[in-house]
């Protein structure tokens, strides 16, 4: 069963970001030379999942107007409603507002409705395929709002059911630890303060945020053995628990992690009474095979990977480390338990959260437990055992002073860089043969040969690899809404060319920037190049300066709050073969767009014109060439005129700006005149823009358009290899 489920899975992830389908096409017909009628059912199953993901992959676009539907989710700060009518034409979508309302309501809202982004940098959270793991289509922006119909009594219980164990927890506990606990129980993130959020993402134990297996399991062990107690009854106490954990994942809006728990353990308990002949192991196959048919972007849920991760590390790692200890106690197996379990959810949270402390370790392995009898005692405590507040704030203040001890020790900077795909698979492949199939060690030291071979080869391509890297600048202009914002990589050293920011209260720095450097493991910003001191541009200079050790901060004019060091026409910055070049004479213009300091980026031989937000009257004044242009204010109508364009003759223009932006940018004048002087335009509204340059090479590419198929057919051809490797061992050493 687990190898019909890793053909779902792969089938999913090509379905959704393969750019050539068709290629799985043309070898269809390599089937009818397969003998073996599995593998022949395996790639029948394969082709059919890859057509299914790629056909429900939303193509969704942007609308405003009416929508008619009912409210079926509720959290604190939030609502979903199941559309009836969109601009009354019957369509089907769920669109997730922010603010209050009831279950159950028909509702009329006139607004905006946006898909939401993707992951617009490397390292940032995929806002889109998380909410389609949540089967949400939209993010609505209401302008108005009319209640047609209330709702029933069944939706109007739910709700006030759930405001009753809020309001227990919070009229029991102090606001921080009610906060936490409603968080936790409710999984809602909206009763958290953002302060905490931080702390939970930072000790890498948000997880226990999402209702997942371990909140299920905790909860099905205390029903199970209170209604034991109550009556001797089996089937009575399966069918109570059963009823009783359905209604409160129905009442918390069925998160997919808390659904994956409980199909297991309905299958668990079904299994008896059917008399099945089917192990714990293949039932976790056979439920996360169902959920990933049922809503393909459930692979993409973190609650979901988080809970099937944790089960994976108990049913098959732990047994095997569990049996090599000399002396079993609670804190032992606690111990072995929790390791097990970080063992698997490792790269899973080093992927969201673009690299790691190494105190999340430790934090996983003293925090969460304790956090278990939290979760325990805040059950009863929302259902009206009011007493147990006491032995709860005992509890959390526990937890803080750990917490707080944990802090100190993360701040010696012991970190774990976010792992790429590649290193992702290897990890798992050795993580399976290591424990979960570990008879194939003696396969391996039998094939050793083969298996040195392979390290070496892959030993050279990685030195290789890396040699090519360190030799080659890399540029990276960030998505980074309506603003700018532009790193320059060489040999280590790291340049950052404006930093973005807004004009309103914005999370741009921690939703953009801050994760997509610390992906690329950036602790130091060498220099920082300020064109000029619009918010879109250096907004976020004071939450560089705070988060990253940084060398020094160039401008061409002084903001008379940071300290900066002045450049004007003809200074320069050198590092070995990269050179940045000042050629605009700030103090003839007053316009602070025409202020902008305008840089030349060389290397190599190649040139990289960035411009700030001149305007054409101080475009007239630059007599330069260059293979990449910047075009200045972000696209605007006046910007980059045709005889600048036509002296500059550069091959590649690259535009930061939002999507959606209120300004309309990049203008429809100023893409004509980048097309009639046949520069190729990338802009950031596509993602990230790319570039990698060396001395015979120039290649320029959006980050989420690069073809993964390459990667992914590497991966899969080491699989195969490796698979017919060890099975021909495994019958020579008759295993």
């Amino acid at each position: 069963m687990i190898m019909y489920l890793l053909i779902v899975i792969s089938a999913i992830i090509l379905g959704i970001f393969s750019k050539n389908l068709y290629i799985y096409f043309i070898i269809s017909p390599l089937i009818l030379f397969i003998k073996e009628n599995k593998i022949k059912y395996l790639y029948i199953l394969f082709i059919l999942v890859l057509v299914s993901t790629a056909l429900r992959k939303p193509a969704d676009v942007n609308f405003y107007g009416n929508i008619l539907g009912k409210v079926i989710s509720t959290k604190e700060d939030r609502f979903v409603v199941k559309t009836h009518k969109i601009n009354n034409k019957k369509i089907k979508k769920n669109i997730v507002f922010y603010g209050k309302e009831k279950n159950g309501r028909l509702v009329s809202i006139d607004g905006v409705f946006k898909r939401p982004l993707g992951q617009m940098n490397r390292g940032n959270f995929n806002k889109r395929l998380n909410y389609l793991s949540e089967n949400i289509n939209y993010i609505g922006q209401m302008y108005h709002e009319n209640v047609l119909k209330e709702g029933d009594l069944i939706s109007t219980f739910v709700y006030n059911f759930r405001e009753k164990l809020k309001d227990n927890i919070y009229e029991n506990l102090p606001k921080k630890e009610a906060g936490i606990l409603s968080s936790i129980l409710l999984s809602d993130r909206a009763y958290l303060d953002e302060d905490d959020l931080d702390n939970f993402s930072y000790l890498g134990i948000n997880h226990i945020l999402a209702l997942s297996g371990f909140h299920i399991a905790i909860l099905a062990i205390f029903l199970e053995k209170i209604f034991l107690k109550l009556s001797s009854s089996k089937k009575l106490s399966d069918f109570l628990s059963l009823f009783l954990i359905g209604f409160y994942i129905f009442l918390v809006g069925f998160p997919v992690g808390a659904l994956r728990a409980y199909s297991f353990l309905f299958f668990y308990k079904l299994r008896f009474y059917l008399r099945l002949n089917i192990d714990r192991k293949e039932i976790l196959h056979i439920t996360g095979l169902i959920m990933l048919l049922i809503n393909p972007f459930s692979l993409f849920s973190l609650s979901f990977l988080m809970s099937y991760g944790a089960v994976i590390g108990i049913f098959y790692i732990y047994p095997r480390l569990i049996i090599k200890c000399p002396k079993k106690n609670f804190v032992i197996e606690s111990f072995v338990l929790t390791f097990s379990v970080l063992l698997v959810i490792f790269p899973i949270i080093n992927t969201y959260f673009s690299g790691v402390n190494i105190i999340v370790f430790l934090a996983n392995l003293i925090i969460i437990p304790l956090y278990s009898l939290v979760i325990i005692l805040g059950y009863f405590l929302s259902i009206g055992f009011s007493f147990l507040s006491v032995f709860i704030d005992i509890l959390f203040k526990s937890i803080w002073g750990l917490e707080n001890l944990l802090m100190v020790i993360a701040n010696l900077k012991i970190e774990i860089f976010a792992l790429d795909f590649n290193h992702i698979f290897l990890y798992y492949i050795l993580l399976y043969f290591l424990f979960i199939y570990s008879k194939y060690i003696k396969i391996f030291y039998g094939a050793r040969k083969f298996f040195y071979i392979y390290m070496a080869w892959l030993m050279i391509f990685s030195c290789v690899s890396f040699y090519k890297s360190y030799n080659s600048l890399k540029e990276i202009h960030f998505y980074i809404g309506q603003g700018d914002a532009s790193l320059i990589s060489y040999r280590g050293k790291n340049f950052l060319i404006d930093v973005g920011g807004a004009r309103r209260e914005n999370k741009i720095f921690e939703n953009f920037l801050y994760p997509a450097l610390k992906n690329l493991g950036i602790k130091k910003v060498d220099a920082i190049f300020i064109s000029h001191f619009d918010e879109d541009h250096a907004g976020n200079l004071d939450k560089v300066l705070e988060n990253f050790k940084v060398g020094k901060t160039y401008s061409s004019y002084d903001d008379n709050i940071h300290r900066l060091i002045i450049l004007k026409k003809g200074d320069f910055y050198r590092y070995k073969d990269l050179i940045f070049k000042v050629i605009s004479d700030s103090e003839k213009f007053q316009s602070p767009n025409d202020k902008s300091m305008v840089l030349l980026v060389e290397f190599m031989g190649k040139r990289i014109l960035y411009t700030g937000d001149i305007s054409q009257e101080v475009e007239k004044t630059l007599k330069v060439k260059a293979d990449i242009l910047k075009v200045a204010h972000h696209g605007s109508r006046g910007s980059s005129s045709s005889e600048f364009l036509k002296n500059l003759k550069a091959k590649v223009a690259i535009i930061s700006c939002g999507i959606d932006n209120e300004y309309k940018h990049p203008h429809k004048e100023a893409i004509d005149r980048l097309r009639e002087n046949k520069i190729k335009l990338f802009t950031t509204q596509n993602h990230e823009v790319d570039v990698i340059i060396n001395k015979n090479f120039l290649w320029v590419g959006n980050y989420g358009k690069v073809n993964i198929d390459g990667e992914l057919l590497y991966n899969f051809i080491f699989a195969l290899l490796l698979g017919v490797l060890l099975k021909k061992y495994e019958l020579q050493g008759n295993l």
